[in-house]
Parts: structure tokens; C-alpha cells; sequence
């Protein structure tokens, strides 16, 4: 399907293009540039864009305003959808959903029935899977992955080699980030830091300003809070609380 008024705002777009270089898709009538492949099963919608060298597949829906770029792919059930963009070589697929104003990027996977949306970020060689959901302002990055049933919102960042899983969730301004893992139906909220080679499981909570690293561990039904520091090779668990400036795990 041609089309001979193409607004100039998407073919700015892609810098040097034409209106002779777009076209609309035949299902849905979204504009597609002429190096860009879109499936005659996927849909575009009308005020979606697929540019660049990006490719839509398989039955995978771009809705709304979204824009697919770069050398970015959609395929399988997938929708990206709102304002949201997938750029660089990122991949979206199976029944994955990118939503809101999000934007996925560097070579970042948003696989199974993961979910991005709002204003959330998910950059490097991040992946999000299973049934996640990253959500607020919160940002993936790096080799990081979220998976299982796992949630991420607020402000929060998972960076380095980090992993979020099962029923975990992180939120506030909390960093979890090295080669970290969160996982069981832990909290890490507030400000805290769950870094180097720590790990969160169980139903432990770390929230206000409290830092777990080192190689500690905290599970059961923990809490670590106030400005506390578990390090070292600390282990914390049944009903533990540690809070205000305590040290644990920390040698004179």
C-alpha cells in the first residue's frame, strides 16, 4: 500500500529519506520504511512506525504511537505498543508486551511473557522473561536478568550481572547490581544495595539504606534496615533483624 503524503515527521525519521521510501502496511496501515520487513501477518498500526533495517515477524503487533528501529525485531505474538520504542538490536518475542513510554535497546531481550512498560529502560544484553514485569522509571541493563515472577518498579536498577527471579521485588531507588540474585518472594526497596556476590532469597526484606555485598547471604524471614551493612561471607536468617549502623560480617 503507497502512499504519496507522507507527514513529514516520519520521514525525518530516518535522516535523507523520502516520502517515496514509506509505505503503509497493508494490515493496519502503519508506516514502514523501504528497508525495514514487516510480515503480512504481523500488524502496524496506523500511527506506529517501523523503520530503519527493523523487522516485524510472525503474527507480532505494533499498536499506538510505538516505533520499531534500528535493527531491532519483533516476532512471534509480541506487542509493542503507547509511545514505547525498541531500537539498536534489541529483540522482542513470544508473547512478550513493551508498553507505555518504555524504551528497549542495545541488544536487549524481552522474551516468554515478559512486560516493560511505563517509563522503563531495558538496555546492554539485559533480558527480561518468564512472567516479569519491569514497570515506574526502573532501568535493566548490562548482562542483568529479570525473570520468573519477579517485579521491578519505582527508580529502581538492576545492573552488571544481576538476577531478579521467582516472586522477588525490587522497588523505591533500590540497586541490585555485580552478580547479586534476589530471588524467592524477597524485598529489596527504599535505597538499599544488594551488590558484588550477595544474595537476597526467602522472604527476607532489605529496605531504607541498608547494604548487603560481599559474598553474605539473607533469607528466612530477615530484615535488614537503617543504615546496616551485612558483608563479608554473613549469613542471615530466621527471623534476624538488623538495623540502625550495625556491621555484621565485618572484620577490625
Amino acid at each position: 500500500m503507497s502512499s504519496n503524503n507522507t507527514p513529514q515527521c516520519i520521514i525525518d525519521l530516518v535522516p535523507g529519506s523520502t516520502a517515496s521510501d514509506w509505505r503503509r502496511h497493508t494490515n493496519g496501515g502503519g508506516w514502514i520504511y523501504r528497508e525495514a520487513r514487516v510480515a503480512e501477518t504481523a500488524y502496524v498500526g496506523p500511527d506506529a512506525v517501523v523503520a530503519d533495517h527493523a523487522e516485524v515477524l510472525d503474527h507480532a503487533a505494533v499498536r499506538d504511537h510505538a516505533r520499531v528501529c534500528g535493527s531491532a525485531l519483533v516476532c512471534g505474538r509480541a506487542v509493542v505498543g503507547g509511545d514505547a520504542v525498541v531500537a539498536g538490536t534489541a529483540w522482542v518475542r513470544d508473547h512478550a508486551v513493551v508498553g507505555g513510554a518504555s524504551r528497549v535497546g542495545g541488544n536487549a531481550v524481552v522474551r516468554d511473557n515478559g512486560v516493560v512498560r511505563d517509563n522503563a529502560r531495558v538496555a546492554g544484553t539485559a533480558q527480561v522473561g518468564g512472567f516479569a514485569k519491569v514497570a515506574g522509571t526502573a532501568c535493566v541493563e548490562d548482562h542483568a536478568r529479570v525473570d520468573g515472577f519477579a517485579r521491578v518498579g519505582g527508580r529502581a536498577a538492576i545492573y552488571g550481572s544481576a538476577r531478579v527471579a521467582d516472586t522477588a521485588s525490587i522497588g523505591g531507588s533500590a540497586r541490585v547490581g555485580g552478580y547479586a540474585h534476589v530471588g524467592g518472594a524477597a524485598r529489596v526497596c527504599d535505597r538499599a544495595r544488594v551488590i558484588d556476590n550477595a544474595e537476597v532469597s526467602g522472604a527476607a526484606k532489605v529496605g531504607e539504606n541498608a547494604e548487603v555485598c560481599g559474598r553474605a547471604r539473607v533469607g528466612g524471614h530477615a530484615r535488614v534496615g537503617g543504615f546496616a551493612e551485612v558483608c563479608g561471607s554473613a549469613v542471615l536468617g530466621g527471623s534476624a533483624e538488623v538495623g540502625g549502623n550495625a556491621r555484621v560480617g565485618v572484620t577490625a
